[in-house]
Parts: C-alpha cells; sequence; structure tokens
C-alpha cells in the first residue's frame, strides 16, 4: 500500500506534468497509470521542482488531518532567504506532511521535523487554488540547514561533489539539474 505521501508527491507531480511545458524533456513512467520522478538526487529534484528555496520557518499556521490513519497536512510560514529555483521572494506559505502517532507529530519518512526557527531548503510545487509550495514528501522536500554559508548538515550522506555548504550544495543542483535516466527494464516487460 503506498503511503499517503507517496501518492500526494505523485498527484504533485501528475498536476505539474499537466501544467509543463509541452517541449519539456521526457520523464521516466513507472507504471502505466501514474508517471513519478526519480527523486533520489538533488539533480533530479531541481529539475522536478518548480521551486526550490531556502528559508526559515517564522510559524505554524494550519494543520488537518488527511485520512483516519494519522496522516496530516502542515502548513508554515516561511521566510525566504533564497530561491534557488522559481524566483519566489519575502514570506511563504510551505505545505508539508506528517503523521499523528500516539499522539505525538513525526514528520514524514527521510524527512526532518519542521519547527519554528529552523532554516530548511523545501522543494516542491505551487498550488495555485491554495497559494502556497506544496514539498514534495519525504527526504527529496526538506532538507535541514543551518545557513546558507554554513556547513550543510547531510554532506557526509552525499560526498563532497557538490560541495561543503547549503548554498553550494543548491545551486551545484540547480547547475546540473537533469531528469533520471530511463528505466527501460520496466517498459520491456
Amino acid at each position: 500500500m503506498a503511503s499517503a505521501a507517496a501518492v500526494m508527491t505523485a498527484a504533485g507531480y501528475g498536476v505539474h506534468l499537466s501544467l509543463a511545458d509541452a517541449q519539456s524533456p521526457p520523464r521516466a513512467v513507472q507504471s502505466e497509470s501514474l508517471r513519478v520522478p526519480d527523486l533520489s538526487r538533488d539533480e533530479y529534484v531541481a529539475h522536478a521542482a518548480q521551486h526550490l528555496v531556502h528559508g526559515t520557518v517564522i510559524s505554524k499556521t494550519g494543520q488537518q488531518r488527511t485520512d483516519d490513519n494519522g496522516d496530516m497536512e502542515q502548513q508554515w510560514l516561511v521566510e525566504v532567504a533564497r530561491s534557488f529555483k522559481g524566483g519566489v521572494t519575502g514570506r511563504i506559505t510551505v505545505n508539508t506532511n506528517a503523521f499523528l502517532e500516539s499522539g505525538e507529530e513525526i514528520p514524514d519518512p527521510g524527512a526532518p521535523a519542521v519547527e519554528v526557527g529552523g532554516q530548511y531548503v523545501f522543494a516542491g510545487l505551487w498550488n495555485e487554488e491554495d497559494d502556497r509550495l506544496e514539498v514534495y514528501g519525504g527526504a527529496a522536500g526538506i532538507h535541514a540547514s543551518r545557513g546558507l554559508g554554513n556547513p550543510d548538515p547531510e554532506r557526509r550522506l552525499r560526498g563532497p561533489q557538490a560541495g561543503d555548504t547549503v548554498e553550494r550544495r543548491w545551486a551545484h543542483a540547480v547547475a546540473h539539474a537533469g531528469p533520471a535516466p530511463q528505466n527501460t527494464s520496466d517498459s520491456d516487460n
């Protein structure tokens, strides 16, 4: 059974694909009915994201359960310090996923817990109807930061190729953005 975060990510990306320019590069197809991008590398995230921003969380502005399994959406007011892609500036609303388990809020698997005062890089798609950034689920959409010029908390996991600071990492990802290679073995079945 797919997690709610994966479904939301896939649904959001499906909306993005329907709005994308017809001349954009082809995306990998992972099933016949649902196209989901590979977001396993920074360059793939930078390619798929409509917006990629670094910001500080000012406040939590909303929260609601999305189903009976404890899945929640949380809205955060974020002051954008740098837009790596997409050009948003100022204060924006960012929508994240979390889970309520035994009365405790748990972040989306792989993602850091979002906290007021914390700094993060957010990657995702703009939701015009709700006027907010819908981040990709898990580790693809939210990355902890200690500031743009400070060491990247995830650098040990990624290796030295993209730089040692948060700013260098994501500037490198945008400069080298591209889709994941297509997996042709799935289409041969």
